[in-house]
Order: structure tokens, then sequence, then C-alpha cells
């Protein structure tokens, strides 16, 4: 398929041996939400907008978008853009590639992070366009949060799923939070280390709640916090159902 300018549309394509729907479909959400962060700072918010087709190619998970309407030559630099900059993320530059806010930070962030490299090894999402290929791995989600900062900092309490415990120089550990499926990373107050070590992997894979001081990025999302309290949350199945509850205003 070519373009109205005869140019290769840009690709977004998955990898692996079997590619979960619900992965699937995320990636595409989050892939077209880039896409468009992209070409609206390349035209400019009061210059209207790009408008993208979209197409599958038949029995592969290879999903397509070129430009329909009006701004071809927009687009075409959005595409440019938006490919050699997720090139240069995945190498992991310093500089933040032209036309990338936060949000477009915070999409590549997610896509880097979309799977775990040793649960699911060799998945990838794989972007093409302008005659580059790039695979993108948890090296651009790592290169991307660093772009996406810490700037604003409140008191409160996250909750999700700990899932990851690390030991590599300090120990750490991450939550996934309820509302959005994204790791905020955590580290304990240095007169509770001990204390939240053992309740952190006495939490392990559970529900928590974690307590301190939380940062968050420019666009308002939780990228860590200082713990100073964890609590164990009962998982969905050990919540009392809603027969449960009207069980107990039905006794005499």
């Amino acid at each position: 398929m070519k373009t109205q300018e005869g140019q290769e549309p840009i690709t977004l394509k998955m990898e692996g041996d079997i590619v979960l729907a619900e992965k699937f479909i995320k990636a595409l959400g989050t892939f077209y939400h880039l896409l468009k962060e992209v070409s609206k700072d390349v035209v400019g918010e009061e210059r209207g907008r790009v408008m993208w087709g979209v197409s599958v190619q038949s029995g592969s998970t290879i999903v397509m978008f070129e430009p329909v309407g009006e701004r071809l030559s927009s687009a075409v630099k959005a595409k440019n853009a938006l490919v050699h900059g997720l090139e240069e993320i995945e190498k992991g530059t310093d500089k933040r590639p032209p036309h990338f806010s936060h949000r477009a930070m915070d999409d590549v962030y997610d896509l880097g992070r979309l799977f775990d490299a040793k649960r699911e090894p060799g998945a990838r999402v794989v972007i093409s366009g302008d005659h580059l290929t790039v695979r993108i791995s948890q090296q651009s989600a790592a290169t991307a949060e660093k772009f996406i900062g810490e700037r604003h900092e409140s008191e409160g309490s996250i909750e999700g799923r700990l899932q990851v415990l690390s030991a590599h120089k300090k120990f750490s550990y991450e939550v996934y939070g309820d509302l959005r499926d994204r790791a905020i990373k955590c580290d304990s107050l240095k007169d509770k280390t001990e204390e939240l070590r053992k309740k952190a992997l006495e939490a392990f894979d559970r529900r928590v709640s974690v307590r301190g001081t939380i940062r968050y990025s420019d666009d308002g999302y939780p990228v860590s916090i200082l713990v100073r309290e964890i609590e164990i949350l009962p998982d969905n199945k050990e919540l009392p159902t809603l027969k449960d509850v009207q069980s107990i205003f039905e006794r005499p």
C-alpha cells in the first residue's frame, strides 16, 4: 500500500509466537495515541490536525496507517519524526527527540513495558516507516521515563498489585496501579527499610495500598513513591459479594 505521495505507510507489527488479543488491542490504541500526539506537535494545534486511515494486512498482526484528506506533507513529516524519534529513544538518547511531548513519552513508556522480557521472550512491538524498522524494548521505556520526569510531589496513597522486587544495589519494589496498568517505583524511608522490606516480601503479587510521598510527571501520572507504610488489601475474590452484603440486611 502506498500513500498518495508515493510514501510507504507507517506500520505497527506485533512480533511473537502467540500475541494475546488484549496486548494487541492495547498496543494498537497506545500507538495510535502516540501517532496523533506527534502529528499534533508537527502541525500545531491552531492549524488543524492530520487524519489517519488504517488497514490490517490479512492473516497478520500488521496494521498500516496512512494519511487521508489534506495535510499530507505534514503527515509525512510526522511519520518521519515518529520513526526516527523512536529509533533514538531505543538507543538510549539523552536528548528529547523533536515533537515528542510528555504525553508522547508516556505512550512510548507503555509500549516498552507491554511485554515481560522473561515471560514473553521475543515478543515486541515493531514500528516501520521511512525505510526504518524499530523494535521497541524495555530500553525505550527506560529512556522515556527519564523524559517523563518527576516534577510534582504530594502526600497520598496508591493502590495496586506489588509485582516486582529488586535487591540490585538497594532494595526496591514496584506496584502496578489499579487505575492504570503501569509500574510505579517504590523506595522505602530509610528509618523503615527493614520493616518495609519484610512487608513487601509478604505482599508480593498481592494487592496493596502504599502510602508516602508520591512523585508525579507533568501529565499528572504517579511515577514513584517514597513509602512509609504498606497495607495488604484483600483480592477481589476475597471481598464480600453483593449477595453476601444483602444477606446481612436480611437477617432477623
